[in-house]
């Protein structure tokens, strides 16, 4: 069972042409995960996985989240693999959520 669980993730592992907009999306995934951040860059360093330099709101120190976007379906989910940030992010924003955009084009975890 534990196989068929990785062989599931690794399907759901965004291909190169759909990991190209990760970036794009970076700000409204931000602002969702930390809603006070302010992004500074953002840049892939493999399909799939993205790193979003930004500051934090309050501190105005320089923080970086690690991702890793899924697929399937019609549905789309950003998990963070790392965060440096002392303030959790909201896990909420982790959930899968249509393609259309859903929360993250509002800056608002799923649902709202």
């Amino acid at each position: 069972m534990k196989i068929a669980g990785i062989a599931l993730a690794l399907a759901l592992v965004a291909t190169p042409a759909l990991a190209a907009d990760m970036c794009a999306g970076a700000p409204q995934v931000l602002a969702c995960l930390h809603h006070s951040a302010r992004i500074v860059g953002c840049e892939q360093p493999a399909p799939g996985r993205a790193l979003i330099y930004f500051r934090g709101g309050i501190t105005g120190r320089a923080y970086q989240l690690e991702l890793a976007e899924m697929r399937k379906e019609g549905f789309i989910r950003r998990v963070v693999l790392t965060d440096t940030a002392p303030t959790p992010h909201n896990k909420n924003c982790e959930q899968w959520m249509p393609l259309d955009g859903g929360g993250w084009a509002k800056g608002l975890p799923p649902g709202q």
